[in-house]
């Protein structure tokens, strides 16, 4: 009798190890995951302040653009002025 008490004893406590084995490999997964969902939330942050930075400097490329546009076509306008006013002076020398 004694013996079977021991082997349920010995029984017992190899499914308790093993109990507290899964429970200890169930907790690191669970906090494996907090930590994923963690940088996971911050890369998905980041990417939101990126594309907003990149949202404004595709604005400020726009812009300038439009501004060099505009600057191209004062000088032309002003190349014009100038070629007309020579084109005055050299006829009435």
């Amino acid at each position: 009798m004694e013996t079977t008490n021991e082997t349920l004893l010995t029984a017992e406590a190899d499914e308790t190890a093993a109990l507290d084995l899964l429970e200890t490999k169930i907790i690191a997964i669970v906090e494996q995951l907090q930590e994923t969902r963690t940088l996971r939330e911050r890369a998905e942050a980041r990417t939101a302040e990126l594309e907003g930075k990149i949202s404004e400097l595709e604005e400020t490329v726009n812009q300038l653009r439009s501004q060099s546009s505009a600057a191209d076509k004062m000088q032309k306008s002003v190349r014009g002025r100038v070629e007309s006013l020579l084109e005055r002076i050299e006829s009435m020398g």
